[in-house]
């Protein structure tokens, strides 16, 4: 078994020996594998049970950061944080002796994260680098480094092959290097039918050192969130490689992950393409990874909403009208009054209340006043693009008022049960759909640095 077997898209089985670090016992079982769980299936239990009632018995400890795992032909795994969800315990009549320990007859265990190719003696391990495959990748960048020349109606063909150059882009803020690497698979056996396969993968390295896992794949799904801005569609990485000091293991990442449905790009299906990007795409870069928390959680509803598209059209409406929302908290004029004065004004306010006024009436007119600096969602909207250039929003709406107005009624009516029976139904509900989208695009790529969009 070689970890290169398993992309993280496809499901898979593995059958092995289970134990925790520093103990002997080993436990048969399978691994299950199917992009949205990573699950495990013992023969008995990690540890024992113990009984707390007379009619419960569960073990004694449910959660484990570290599960070492040896495949049947002796390949090394790693499961991380790992927790049980369901168990028998040997027991073989009720009612329990209570305070009495057994042993578990199966088990079935759940886990946040899985390296094949290494065991790990703790959460602390470090890594060097990186490596993360994407689909549609060259086709992303452009790449086109085959040549092509036929000759004599066909019977001669000549193919020759350029591979392009590396790009690296190093980024101070985020104390990182990110690389573009090119590949090329030869020309293999047998020798009558030759293939050449070009490749482009993302190398992510830090700067100070090796790090830890969970550094790698923060950074490993914003690089993945930025590409699927860019493409405009969906996207999750195919391999996630993890490099040791050494350098001579690799170990590949899985996690669960919600399953998405993805596209086979074609050059024009794609909306930012890299050779238009490549001037600024340093500068992204660097924004992107160093943006704010606002427009982080911005980013994360749009991706993830759109990842896992409700069956229901107002469902996919409403998580993009709140990013929208949440990316007005950095506009300008994104309050009433300064802050600073509100703060006086919220404190005599609450001062004034009388003295025999319910502290549970005095705690709620707090947190509505918590909320009473800020416009509108209509004004916030509109100010918002107003700070956009013409030539932008016509990008995504015809009429700014119009537009602003349309997503605001409908998300008060599905929100707070508004009255206004005007909201947008159906077609166009499925237009405002893709406009939205679109804006958040086109403002999260503003914010990381793309000077304009034109037309």
């Amino acid at each position: 078994m070689s970890d290169a077997d398993y992309a993280q898209d496809q499901p898979f089985t593995i059958r092995g020996h289970w134990w925790l670090p520093g103990t002997p016992h080993k436990i048969a079982g399978n691994l299950i594998y199917d992009e949205e769980s990573l699950g495990l299936e013992l023969y008995g239990g990690l540890n024992d049970a113990k009984v707390t009632s007379l009619l419960i018995a569960e073990p004694e400890i449910k959660g484990f950061p570290i599960v070492h795992v040896e495949t049947l032909d002796k390949f090394p795994i790693t499961l991380v944080n790992t927790f049980y969800t369901g168990w028998q315990p040997d027991t073989p009549q009720l009612p329990f002796q209570e305070g009495a320990s057994t042993e578990l007859l199966s088990s079935r265990l759940d886990a946040n994260g899985m390296l094949l190719g290494v065991h790990l003696s703790s959460l602390g391990d470090r890594f060097t680098k990186c490596r993360l495959e994407v689909p549609n990748f060259e086709t992303w960048l452009g790449d086109q480094p085959f040549k092509v020349e036929m000759e004599s109606a066909g019977r001669t063909v000549r193919v020759e092959y350029s591979r392009p150059d590396n790009e690296g882009f190093s980024l101070g803020g985020s104390n990182c290097r990110i690389r573009v690497v090119r590949a090329v698979k030869p020309p293999g056996f047998p020798s009558h039918t030759p293939s050449i396969e070009h490749r482009a993968y993302v190398e992510i390295e830090p700067s100070a050192g090796p790090v830890s896992v969970t550094w790698f794949r923060n950074h490993a799904e914003q690089v993945v969130d930025l590409l699927s801005i860019l493409y405009g569609d969906n996207l999750l990485s195919r391999r996630f490689w993890l490099f040791q000091p050494s350098g001579d293991a690799a170990a590949t990442v899985y996690y669960p992950r919600h399953k998405v449905a993805l596209p086979e790009y074609r050059t024009m299906d794609i909306v930012f393409r890299f050779e238009k990007l490549k001037p600024v795409f340093h500068r992204l870069l660097e924004n992107w990874l160093g943006a704010s928390e606002v427009a982080r959680r911005a980013r994360r509803m749009l991706v993830s909403s759109e990842r896992r598209p409700s069956t229901f059209i107002e469902l996919r409406f409403l998580p993009l009208a709140h990013a929208a929302e949440v990316l007005t908290k950095e506009i300008k004029h994104a309050t009433i009054v300064d802050p600073t004065r509100f703060s006086e004004v919220r404190t005599r306010m609450v001062d004034a209340m009388p003295d025999d006024v319910p502290q549970e009436l005095v705690d709620a007119v707090k947190v509505s006043l918590g909320y009473a600096n800020g416009h509108t969602l209509h004004r916030k909207l509109m100010n918002m693009l107003n700070e956009l250039s013409e030539e932008t929003c016509r990008l995504f709406c015809v009429d700014n008022t119009t537009f602003t107005k349309g997503i605001v009624d409908t998300r008060n009516y599905y929100t707070h049960y508004s009255t206004k029976s005007r909201r947008l139904q159906k077609i166009e509900l499925h237009w405002a759909i893709r406009k939205l989208s679109l804006m958040l695009r086109i403002l999260l790529l503003l914010k990381a640095g793309v000077a304009a969009f034109p037309s």
